[in-house]
C-alpha cells in the first residue's frame, strides 16, 4: 500500500471519529430535545421565511448584524418545529467541532509534528469539542447555536488563512474579512487572534517579520471597530457595563473546578484523574517535539486567553457556568478545551516511538477524558430531555377557551411553582408568550400569536409567568412583576382583565380586582 494511500485512510479515520462521537451522542438528541429559553421567540415567526420575518430579525439583532441571515434561514428550516430545530443544532455543533479540530491542525502546521500527528490532532480537538459538557449547553438552546453559528466557524476559518505558512495579500484580506464578521456574530471572541497566533509561535513557527506586524495591527482594528460597531450603532443588543465585574469574574473562575465537577458530576473524580496524569506527562512527551518552555508557554496562553474572555462576560455582567443556557459563558473555554486536548493528542502520537512510556500514557489519558466528557454529556442531554417533557406536559393543558380570548385586551398569567437549576421552563414574557402561541398553533394551525411579540416598533406580551423568587401583582388595571427583594417591576402592562392559569386546572381563574404572588406562588 503506498504512502498515499495510508494518507486518505488516514484522513477519513480522523475525520470519522468527531462523526461518530456526534451520532453517538447526538444520534436521538433531536426527538427529545425541542425549544427552550430566548428559542420561544427567536425561532417562532409568524411569517418565517418572509422578507418581513428578515426586517424584524435584523432589528433585534442589528448590533449583531451576521447573524440575521443566520436566524432567517434558522426560522425557515425550523418552521416551528421542535424537531426539525434541534436536527438543526446537531449539524451545526458537528460544523462547529470540525472547524475548531481545522484550526487545531493549522496552529500544528508550522511546529514539529509530522501531518499524521496533526491530523489525529484534528480529530481529537473536533471530538473533544462536540462531547465537552458545555457544548450540550450550548447547541441544545438553539438561539445559543445561533450565536455559536457563524461565529466560532468564521472565527476558526479566517485564523486558518492567517496562519497560512504563505500569507498572501488575499489570504490576510479574506482572513481579516471573517473575522469581521464572526465579531459581528458574536462578542465572545473579540481578541482571541492574539491568543491564536501565540499558540503557533509557542509551538514552534518562526517567520516573524513585517508581515506579523502588519497582521498583528489589522487583527486590532478588527477588534476595536467591531466594539465600537457594538456600541454606538442603533439596537437591542447591547453589551452594558456591570459595575461589579471583578467579583463577578473573580468569583466565577475561582470556582472553576467546583463548576466543571459538577457538570461532569458522574465521573468528576476520573476525569481529574485523567486530567493531572495528562498534564504531568505532556512534560515529558513534549521535550521530544516542542520542548518543556514552549509547553509551558502554550499553558499560560491558553490560560489567559481563558481568563481574558471571562473578563469580557463579567463586563457584561455574565458568571461563568457549564450547564443550562448560561453554559455560552464557557464557549471559548470550550474552544480552547477542543485546541488543547488535539494538540496534546498530535505531540503525544509524535513522540510515540522515542518516548513510549509518557506518549502512551498521555494517549490514555486522552482517551479516557474523551469517554468522560461523553458519558457527562449524555446525562447532560437526559437533563434537558426532562425540562422538555415537563414542557410539553404544561403547555398541553393549556385551556380550551384561550383559543377564543387571545384577541382581547387581557393578561395571561401562567403560574408554576417548579424549581429549577439549570433548564428553567419558559419564564420570561417572551419566552412564555412564545411556549402559549407554539401551543395554541399546534392545536389551531394559527401562528398570529406571535404577532404582538414580534412588533419591533411596540412589542406587546399578553403572557407572563408567576415563578418562584419573583413578585407578581394585578390591582385590576395593570398587571407587574419584577424580583423579590425590590417593589421595582421590570415587566407589566396594562389590561381590562388579568386570567390566571394553573397547570392542570382545565379552567382560566379570573384575578379579580387584585391579585398578588409575594414572592410565592399561591
Amino acid at each position: 500500500m503506498t504512502n498515499q494511500n495510508l494518507s486518505k485512510i488516514l484522513h477519513v479515520a480522523c475525520l470519522g471519529i468527531p462523526v461518530l462521537a456526534l451520532v453517538w451522542l447526538a444520534g436521538a438528541w433531536p426527538a427529545r430535545l425541542g425549544f427552550f429559553s430566548d428559542d420561544w421567540m427567536v425561532l417562532l415567526h409568524p411569517n418565517v421565511g418572509s422578507i418581513t420575518a428578515f426586517a424584524d430579525i435584523f432589528t433585534l439583532v442589528s448590533t449583531r448584524p451576521t447573524s440575521a441571515p443566520f436566524i432567517w434561514l434558522a426560522q425557515l428550516l425550523a418552521d416551528w418545529s421542535p424537531v426539525r430545530a434541534q436536527i438543526l443544532n446537531v449539524v451545526m455543533l458537528g460544523i462547529t467541532g470540525l472547524a475548531v479540530g481545522r484550526l487545531t491542525q493549522a496552529t500544528l502546521a508550522s511546529s514539529r509534528v509530522s501531518h499524521a500527528s496533526a491530523m489525529i490532532g484534528l480529530s481529537v480537538s473536533a471530538t473533544s469539542f462536540i462531547l465537552f459538557p458545555a457544548s450540550v449547553g450550548i447547541f441544545a438552546w438553539s438561539t445559543g447555536m445561533l450565536v455559536a453559528i457563524p461565529a466560532v466557524p468564521l472565527f476558526c476559518f479566517g485564523m486558518v488563512l492567517l496562519l497560512s505558512a504563505n500569507l498572501t495579500r488575499s489570504r490576510m484580506l479574506g482572513g481579516a474579512a471573517l473575522l469581521t464578521l464572526s465579531h459581528l456574530a458574536y462578542e465572545a471572541l473579540y481578541f482571541q487572534e492574539f491568543a491564536i497566533l501565540a499558540i503557533a509561535y509557542a509551538l514552534g513557527r518562526k517567520d516573524i517579520g513585517r508581515k506579523l506586524w502588519i497582521l498583528l495591527a489589522t487583527i486590532f482594528l478588527i477588534n476595536v471597530g467591531c466594539i465600537a460597531y457594538n456600541r454606538l450603532a442603533p439596537g437591542i443588543i447591547h453589551k452594558s457595563f456591570y459595575a461589579d465585574w471583578w467579583n463577578l469574574f473573580f468569583g466565577g473562575h475561582l470556582r472553576l473546578a467546583e463548576i466543571y465537577r459538577n457538570a461532569t458530576r458522574e465521573n468528576a473524580s476520573w476525569l481529574g484523574v485523567s486530567l493531572a496524569t495528562l498534564l504531568a506527562s505532556s512534560l515529558l512527551f513534549a521535550r521530544t517535539t516542542i520542548g518543556i518552555v514552549r509547553i509551558m508557554t502554550f499553558y499560560v496562553v491558553v490560560s489567559g486567553a481563558i481568563a481574558a474572555a471571562g473578563i469580557l462576560y463579567a463586563f457584561a455582567g455574565y458568571g461563568l457556568a457549564a450547564e443550562g443556557p448560561m453554559a455560552r459563558t464557557s464557549l471559548v473555554l470550550t474552544i480552547y478545551a477542543g485546541i488543547g486536548m488535539g494538540i496534546l493528542s498530535a505531540l503525544a502520537w509524535q513522540a510515540l516511538a522515542v518516548r513510549p512510556v509518557s506518549a502512551i500514557a498521555g494517549i490514555a489519558s486522552i482517551a479516557a477524558i474523551i469517554i468522560g466528557i461523553g458519558i457527562s454529556s449524555s446525562h447532560r442531554i437526559d437533563e434537558w430531555a426532562r425540562a422538555w417533557q415537563f414542557e410539553m406536559t404544561r403547555l398541553s393543558q393549556i385551556p380550551e377557551e384561550i383559543v377564543s380570548l387571545q384577541g382581547n385586551d387581557r393578561a395571561f398569567i401562567a403560574i408554576s411553582d417548579t424549581k429549577w437549576q439549570f433548564v428553567a421552563p419558559a419564564s420570561a414574557p417572551w419566552e412564555i408568550s412564545g411556549a402559549a402561541a407554539w401551543a395554541l398553533y399546534n392545536r389551531t394551525g394559527d401562528r398570529k400569536a406571535m404577532a404582538d411579540v414580534w412588533n419591533m416598533r411596540s412589542p406587546s406580551f399578553r403572557w407572563y409567568a408567576a415563578f418562584p423568587g419573583w413578585f407578581s401583582r394585578w390591582n385590576g388595571s395593570r398587571f407587574e412583576q419584577g424580583p423579590c427583594g425590590s417593589d421595582a417591576a421590570v415587566y407589566g402592562r396594562s389590561a381590562s382583565q388579568t386570567l390566571l392559569w394553573k397547570p392542570g386546572n382545565p379552567k382560566l381563574e379570573d384575578a379579580g380586582a387584585s391579585w398578588e404572588s409575594n414572592c410565592k406562588i399561591d
